[in-house]
Parts: C-alpha cells; sequence; structure tokens
C-alpha cells in the first residue's frame, strides 16, 4: 500500500512539472504540433519513471570490530506473541473511498459512451474513404470521435459546413480522439490533484488550435472561420469524449488564428524539461548502496588472513522490493541463494511472518521460519568467508546498536600481535522447547468473574413534618406512609429474590477456589520443569575458539573461553529466573483480585442489610 501512494505521488509530482513547464513557457507559442508531442509524453515519463531506479555504491572504511557481543538466539519457531485487537487502517479506507470516485468517474464514462453510439445508430451513415459521416436531426454540436463525424446540416450553410468538415476531418486524421481518451483517464485516475484537470484542458486546448491553423492554411478564409466558430456558441456543448467543433474557449482560438508564427529560437524552452526531470532521478529515484571496502594496506602476509563479511538484514519494515534486491545481490556476486517466502503482514504492512532458506555452491544450506502475530524482531542472514572458510547462518540483533550477536572477528593489530577469533553460537537443530507455562484461571476456565445480582431500589420513606402539630401536614405525612409501605410489600418479592441471588453468587465464587489450587500446583511442576529445561541447555551450547595463526611459526591451535561461555549461560539463567517470578507476581496478582472481589460482594450484602435495618428503625420511631 506503502508503494502504490508513493507511487502515485511520484507521478502526480511529474505531471506538475510538464504542466507548469508548458503553461509559462509553451502555451502562448504556435509550436502546436510539437506541443501535443510533450504534453503526451509527459503522461508517458510520469508514469514509467517512477517504476525505474537507479544504484550507486559508495565505499565506507570498515569498522573495528568489537571484542564482545551479547549472545541472543533468533527463534526458529513460532513465536507466544499477546494478540491485540488491530487498530483501524485509515490507509485502507482513505484508498476505498478513492476507488469508489474513481469507479463513479469511470460509471460517467461509460454513459457517455453508450450515449455516443446511441447517437450513432439513430443518425443517416455516409461513409467516405476513412471517414463515416453521421447526419442527425439533434441540436447537437458539430463533433468527431474516431472515425465518425456527426453533423447538423440544418443549423449551418454549405460554406460553413465545408469549413466545419475540414476542421473536424484533421481531428480524425491525426487521431486526436487518442489524446481525449487519455486525457480523460488521467483524471480518471487522478482526479484528486485539480492540476491534472487543468493539464486535460491544455491538451484539448492545444488538439483545437491544431485543427484551427491547419483549417485556416488549407481553406485560406480566416475570416470566414472565425464567424463560423462565433455561430457555433448557440450549440450546446454534449459529450466530453469527443472533438467538439465549439469549446468554450471560442476567444483563445480566434486569438491564436491572428497570431503570427513563433520564431524558430523559442525551440529551445523545450529543453527545460530535460532539468527538472533529472533532478527529480537525483533526489527520488537514486538508492545508495554502501559497501565495506578492503583494507587495501596490508603485508602480503596480512593478506592471507582476509576476511570477508555480507549480511541480509531483515525487519518489520522491510519492503518485498528492498528483499528481492538484496538477495539477487548475493546471488550475483557470491553465488548464494537466498529465498524469502510465506512473507505475512499485518494492517500496518508490518512483516509478522515469513521463512527464509539459503544455500551457496558449496553444500551449505539451511532454513528458518518465523509466525506470530507480532511484528518480527530484526535479524541478518550473515555469510563470512575468512581465511578461505565460510561460514552462513541467521543472527538476531542485540539491543545495543543492533550489532550482530554471533561470529565475532578480531584480526591482528599494527604490531602483528596475534589475537583471539571466537564465534559463540548454539546447536539450534537440537535446543530443547521451553516448557509451556500454565494458563492462569483467568485465561483458562475461569474467562469471567461472575457478575454480583444488584439489589432492588428500595422507595425512598417520606420525610416526618417539622411541625408535629399541623393536622394538615401530619394528615399528608400519614397518605405518604400508607404508600410507602404498600410499596414495600410489593418490594418482598424482589427481596427474596435478590436473597436467593447473592446465595448462587457465593457459590460461584467459592467455584473459582479449586481451580485457583490447581493453578497453583501447575506452577511448582512448571518450576520443576524450567530447572530442566536450563540443564538441557547447558548440555547444548558450544564455544569455539581458534588462535590465528602465528606471523613467524604459522602454528595454530584451538582452546576455550570458558569466562565468556559462563557469563552467557548466566545471563540467560537469570533472564529464565525473570521470567518465573513474572509468573508467580501473576498467581498472587489473581488472588487478591479473587478476594477484593469477595470482599467487595461482602461488603455490598453489609451495606444492603443495614439499609434495611436503617429504615426499619425510621420507620418504629415513626
Amino acid at each position: 500500500m506503502e508503494n502504490l501512494m508513493l507511487y502515485i505521488l511520484k507521478v502526480n509530482g511529474l505531471l506538475l512539472v510538464f504542466y507548469f513547464a508548458y503553461h509559462f513557457l509553451l502555451r502562448k507559442e504556435t509550436f502546436f504540433q510539437s506541443n501535443r508531442i510533450f504534453l503526451l509524453l509527459g503522461i508517458a515519463t510520469s508514469f514509467v519513471l517512477p517504476l525505474l531506479s537507479f544504484t550507486t555504491i559508495i565505499w565506507v572504511d570498515p569498522e573495528p570490530l568489537a571484542t564482545s557481543y551479547t549472545y541472543e538466539t533468533l527463534p526458529l519457531g513460532s513465536f507466544e506473541n499477546q494478540i491485540e485487537a488491530e487498530p483501524f487502517n485509515w490507509n485502507q479506507f482513505l484508498f476505498s473511498c478513492y476507488l469508489l470516485v474513481c469507479i463513479f468517474f469511470l460509471g460517467k464514462l461509460l454513459i457517455e459512451l453508450f450515449s455516443f453510439f446511441r447517437i450513432i445508430k439513430k443518425g443517416t451513415k455516409i461513409k467516405s474513404e476513412k471517414i463515416v459521416l453521421v447526419e442527425t436531426n439533434e441540436s447537437q454540436n458539430p463533433f468527431s470521435f474516431f472515425n465518425y463525424l456527426v453533423i447538423n446540416k440544418q443549423n449551418f450553410s454549405p460554406e460553413e459546413l465545408e469549413l466545419i468538415l475540414v476542421h473536424e476531418k484533421i481531428h480524425i486524421l491525426q487521431k486526436h480522439s487518442i489524446d481525449v481518451l487519455i486525457s480523460k483517464l488521467l483524471c480518471l485516475i487522478f482526479w484528486v490533484n485539480p492540476m491534472v484537470w487543468r493539464y486535460r484542458k491544455a491538451i484539448l486546448e492545444n488538439l483545437e488550435f491544431i485543427a484551427d491553423q491547419q483549417t485556416s492554411a488549407r481553406t485560406n478564409k480566416t475570416y470566414e472561420y472565425q464567424k463560423t466558430l462565433l455561430k457555433a456558441v448557440i450549440c450546446a456543448n454534449q459529450l466530453s469524449i469527443t472533438n467538439q467543433f465549439y469549446q468554450s474557449l471560442i476567444k483563445k482560438r480566434i486569438v491564436m488564428l491572428n497570431t503570427n508564427p513563433s520564431s524558430k529560437k523559442q525551440l529551445w524552452k523545450y529543453s527545460i524539461a530535460l532539468p527538472l526531470i533529472l533532478g527529480f532521478i537525483f533526489c527520488f529515484q537514486i538508492e545508495t548502496i554502501a559497501q565495506v571496502k578492503e583494507n587495501q594496506k596490508q603485508t602480503p602476509q596480512k593478506a592471507q588472513q582476509s576476511q570477508e563479511k555480507v549480511e541480509l538484514r531483515i525487519d518489520k519494515n522491510s519492503t518485498d522490493e528492498q528483499i528481492k534486491k538484496e538477495t539477487t545481490y548475493l546471488q550475483e556476486k557470491y553465488d548464494v541463494t537466498v529465498k524469502v517466502s510465506k512473507i505475512k503482514r499485518n494492517a500496518a504492512n508490518e512483516i509478522v511472518g515469513l521463512k527464509v532458506d539459503y544455500k551457496d555452491g558449496k553444500g551449505n544450506s539451511g532454513s528458518s521460519q518465523i509466525s506470530g502475530d507480532e511484528p518480527i524482531k530484526p535479524f541478518v542472514f550473515f555469510m563470512n568467508n575468512h581465511n578461505g572458510k565460510r561460514n552462513m547462518g541467521f543472527q538476531s540483533l542485540s539491543n545495543s546498536g543492533n550489532k550482530p550477536a554471533v561470529y565475532v572477528y578480531r584480526n591482528n593489530d599494527e604490531n602483528e600481535e596475534e589475537e583471539d577469533v571466537v564465534a559463540y553460537a548454539f546447536d539450534d537443530e537440537n535446543i530443547p522447547a521451553p516448557p509451556a507455562p500454565p494458563a492462569p484461571p483467568a485465561l483458562g476456565k475461569m474467562k469471567a468473574l461472575p457478575a454480583p445480582p444488584s439489589p432492588p431500589n428500595f422507595p425512598a420513606p417520606p420525610a416526618v413534618p417539622s411541625d408535629l402539630t399541623s393536622e394538615k401536614a401530619m394528615k399528608e405525612f400519614e397518605e405518604k406512609m400508607a404508600a410507602f409501605e404498600m410499596s414495600m410489600k410489593k418490594m418482598q418479592p424482589q427481596m427474596e429474590q435478590f436473597e436467593k441471588e447473592m446465595e448462587k453468587y457465593e457459590m460461584e465464587m467459592e467455584g473459582f477456589e479449586p481451580d485457583m489450587k490447581a493453578f497453583e500446583k501447575q506452577m511448582e511442576k512448571f518450576e520443576k520443569e524450567m530447572e530442566a529445561y536450563q540443564e538441557k541447555m547447558m548440555k547444548n551450547r558450544y564455544v569455539y575458539v581458534e588462535k590465528i595463526e602465528k606471523m613467524k611459526d604459522k602454528e595454530a591451535y584451538r582452546v576455550q573461553d570458558k569466562a565468556h561461555q559462563e557469563a552467557m549461560m548466566k545471563a540467560h539463567k537469570e533472564a529464565m529466573e525473570a521470567h518465573k517470578m513474572e509468573m508467580k507476581a501473576h498467581k498472587e496478582a489473581l488472588k487478591q483480585q479473587l478476594e477484593a472481589e469477595k470482599m467487595r460482594m461482602k461488603a455490598e450484602m453489609e451495606r444492603s442489610k443495614a439499609e434495611q435495618k436503617r429504615r426499619a428503625e425510621e420507620l418504629k420511631k415513626i
């Protein structure tokens, strides 16, 4: 969706460039045929140029390799993500509204085509060479559409008919209807841009200038032709898809008929669009790729220890075009086939799932698949060529700087002192699956706590009169009390029903106690499984440390970097402990929620009983 919107913006931007170039530089010149070509080329260029892209490569110095990185395993299975409600997609809504308006204009175009063929069907047709003359009795403006010329001869004299026929034949022979349809479709697609409608108007004006100029030149009756134009003003302007003899620009057409031909020195104005197009290409159609340059200041011995590292980075915002371009580069440059398939995106056009397979000519191959509902975390496919050895695989990116987390190499420094080349990894094929935490009651059997019953609305007792000696006030009070007692008697069934519902509610709340006890047992089992999982993870890790060859005796050997290994596993263990503590906290929160709900309902019951008792005491006092 984003790529389509960007393409539409670029097309409209180029159309503006060509329109302003025509309006300010070419509109008043008499190079009408050249203007026609310029306007049509403007439309073609605007649609084609945004589809082309040019790539430039800049060479940057290699960054010094870090001495240590934080290892983070890239998940190869499905993620356990929290499912969230998708937000309303405004982009899709606006795009749908845009398409509806396009369909509306398309319907208008089809109606005009239907009206045209209806006129053709009713009229009398006379075929002459490549032109079909259609005579009609309707009060219709003379017009042409492709090889059809429609006219009402009763409205014009023979001399005027001759001029009109010459004018419309020029439209037909030069295929001006193609220009009209192209401009109509342009407005249909980009109706929201007001400059596009002006662009269409410029095309129609220029076509009439062409026909007027050549009609005047062929008949040599400029004055009579101008009178015919003025007479045609009384006719109605009908179908917008046709070349009509009358247009609403009569004054402009007469002015252009009397304008002297432009000097050929003014042809330089057509070249103004060229630097504007080049500027558009440099600003929007050139992509820059950074390439790490090789170290040229190596001795012959150091050159033997060269290292080359290539990465294909993919994150949630990667586009299909970017992925295709980078995989093609790996195929052509390094003979490594990387296939990215099953790409799944959410409503925000973010990647939430994909599958990556790689294979090279040396037999190295592998794959990784990610699926879920949350956007993927950034990761890279890497390829290292180190002293003739090739390492390939997937790397997740750490939180600090998005640096690769595995396969770290350190070259010798200028003093030619030996340094370690360390690669940390896990045996991805044998990584044990972590145990699934138990679902808390709120997500399992207990989907929602039962709603407490609502107590009945008791009528308010009447207020005791301030003057107890007043017979009138006491009489009104007694009448109100009688009505109040009747209301309370009617409320008795509701009170009994409320007490039954409260008893049922208390029983339902007690039903959640077994679920909580079962959940606590499952949590204890989960903690034991987590301890067993950590032991399996310790068995599956491996650390590989290789000594670089010494510059003098070329002796190499391998050792184990235990300190880094233990630090890495300690961090992993702490993360698992933190997850376990979170689950315990969630369990405690659920228990507190149940206790709070019970206390609230007991308080509600006590409040209801106290209210009844208070009202009963007030009645006794009265």
